[in-house]
């Protein structure tokens, strides 16, 4: 819900602290592409060290992305924030569907 709440709402939030159109644009451009980088990195990572291990090391790198995103008021560190949520939030749903058929079972899990 995080990221669908900044991805709606950019201009509102932070066209008052950077005011710069073109730069929140490139920011979304940021966030696809590294949710392209994100779901290759999180799925291997997912084969090598398993779903649980997996998961919450992910949950703990978006906490520090969220809590980071609290701070964010110039140009660097939300070009930043965007990158670590686009790249967080596909490892997710990279990871989730083979983790709950690893724990249900195949039948449960669809």
């Amino acid at each position: 819900m995080y990221l669908i709440y900044l991805v709606l709402y950019m201009k509102l939030i932070f066209m008052p602290l950077i005011n710069d159109d073109h730069y929140l644009a490139y920011c979304s451009i940021i966030l696809t592409v590294s949710a392209i980088i994100g779901a290759p990195f999180w799925g291997t990572l997912g084969d090598k060290f398993g779903f649980k291990y997996t998961l919450f090391l992910l949950i703990v790198v978006d906490l520090g992305c969220k809590i980071f995103g609290l701070f964010c008021h110039r140009k660097w560190n939300l070009m930043l924030m965007y990158f670590m949520l686009g790249f967080n939030d596909k490892g997710i749903l990279t990871i989730i569907g083979p983790g709950l058929i690893e724990i249900f079972g195949l039948e449960m899990a669809t």
